[in-house]
């Protein structure tokens, strides 16, 4: 029997993370998260990005390699540039982070020839790992059971290169949900401001709440081309006393412990760090039916709506908003689930004993006489 990896503490691993404006968008915080817990577990680390929001990420030794987007007809010279500002100091893995980075990563693993690392955050990516070479693959790590299982049933991933890594965070020890009984019921939805995040079906549902007579104040913290769009909506209805346009002021953080609930309003396929966040932080989050994210789970750690409608939503919020004891039981399940399961310490931890097991396989020792 072999030893486990982490029997070679003395093994050295420098990983370069590829990360895409994409995951960023997505997944911010669990990265600035993630980059920490791999320096605490020894783990060198190097940033690939040809977005400049990249450089949040750094801390201490981490180094940042920015570089063009690759794309025809400079792929082959770009890619070429970027593998040789690599091999100053050589990882000996490459860490894709999301299906947008994928290409490249796996062009900088060729041309390093290190092991490869997929990382999968929504059934896009899956679509994108269908069209890759497996054997090529050292391991891939998905976010969520579901995406585990859609990479094994349906793409016919070998077992042992899966593996099972949830996103961590931070909790608090401070219920946000109704902390405040006189204040008015608050919303928030941070949904960028595109066509198919469902922002529009919030103020509808904002809508139907007022015809209730059931008050609330919104928030829309997103960002996107469909801006003007939805505030013609909101001015149409005559909602601009219930629905507030704003930008984040003091971070997300901040923000969630001043709010009593989060609106996912869309069913997209993919996982993004701001439900986990409110979770953490003791905020009610409703959303609509979501096929990856098995930390929805409904009257448990989220209200999920039965249909994606907008009827569906405002019966949610209603809900809530109405049984203010009912709101605070999930928020306090939902922040001891994420205790227990999305540990930013347990997330570190298996990647690195990923990174561990795929450099031990190419590591060679001397013989003992």
């Amino acid at each position: 029997m072999s030893d486990p990896p982490e029997s070679y503490p003395h093994l050295a691993i420098t990983s370069a993370l590829c990360i895409d404006g994409d995951v960023l968008d997505r997944l911010g915080r669990v990265l600035r998260y993630l980059v920490v817990g791999l320096v605490e577990q020894a783990v060198s680390v190097q940033l690939v990005s040809d977005d400049p929001r990249v450089m949040s990420l750094r801390l201490g030794p981490t180094k940042t390699v920015l570089h063009h987007p690759v794309a025809w007809p400079m792929a082959k010279s770009r890619l070429r540039q970027l593998a040789e500002q690599l091999t100053v100091d050589p990882p000996v893995l490459i860490h894709a982070l999301s299906g947008g980075s994928y290409r490249v990563a796996a062009a900088l693993a060729d041309a390093l020839d290190v092991e490869l690392v997929l990382q999968v955050t929504s059934l896009h990516d899956c679509e994108a790992i269908a069209q890759m070479d497996e054997s090529r693959i050292g391991a891939i790590i998905a976010l969520s059971q579901p995406l585990v299982t859609a990479l094994e049933t349906q793409l016919q991933i070998a077992p042992e290169k899966l593996h099972l890594v949830r996103p961590g965070v931070m909790t608090d020890e401070h219920l946000a949900c109704f902390a405040d009984e006189q204040r008015e019921p608050t919303i928030l939805c941070t949904s960028a401001f595109e066509r198919d995040r469902g922002v529009d079906r919030l103020i509808e549902a904002v809508d139907l709440l007022r015809q209730r007579g059931c008050n609330a104040m919104t928030f829309l913290l997103g960002q996107g081309r469909y801006e003007s769009a939805l505030r013609r909506m909101v001015r149409h209805r005559r909602l601009t006393a219930q629905v507030t346009f704003s930008n984040l002021v003091g971070g997300l953080l901040e923000t969630l412990q001043s709010c009593d609930i989060l609106v996912r309003p869309s069913s997209r396929a993919s996982i993004t760090a701001d439900p986990l966040l409110a979770m953490a932080r003791g905020v009610a989050v409703v959303s609509l039916p979501n096929a990856i994210c098995d930390h929805f789970q409904h009257e448990q750690t989220a209200y999920i709506c039965s249909k994606p409608t907008a009827e569906s939503l405002a019966d949610a919020l209603e809900r809530l908003i109405t049984d203010i004891e009912y709101a605070r039981r999930i928020a306090t399940s939902a922040r001891e689930y994420i205790r227990q399961n999305h540990a930013i310490s347990t997330m570190a931890e298996r990647i690195c004993d990923v990174y561990r097991e795929l450099a031990l396989s190419r590591a060679t020792f001397p013989i003992r006489e």
